[in-house]
């Protein structure tokens, strides 16, 4: 998904910059082989968790969890996520940015 130039640039901006550990927590939502009632399917939720994967694997000091938003309900409470997909980036002093 990025091109591998792009991969390359990130990478080293990562290796310059990142002064230390950023955590990445990614929540999504499956597809559905069934109709749910009341739910929505996330149209960009494959695409999106690709990203964040292949984002986290550009540096060492980025560490990524998945989560599925319906299995970690107080995780995605904690972190005032409410939607799929979302994501929240902390650094060092684990403050989020959603």
């Amino acid at each position: 998904m990025i091109p591998l130039r792009d991969q390359e640039y990130i990478r080293e901006r990562f290796a310059q910059e990142l002064e230390g550990r950023v955590r990445i927590d990614h929540f999504t939502q499956k597809a559905s082989a069934r109709y749910v009632p009341g739910r929505e399917e996330c149209a960009t939720c494959e695409q999106t968790g690709q990203l964040v994967e292949e984002l986290a694997a550009l540096s060492e000091k980025v560490s990524l969890t998945i989560h599925e938003l319906s299995s970690a309900p107080e995780e995605a409470k904690k972190l005032r996520v409410d939607k799929v997909p979302g994501t929240v980036v902390r650094g060092p002093a684990h403050r989020p940015l959603r």
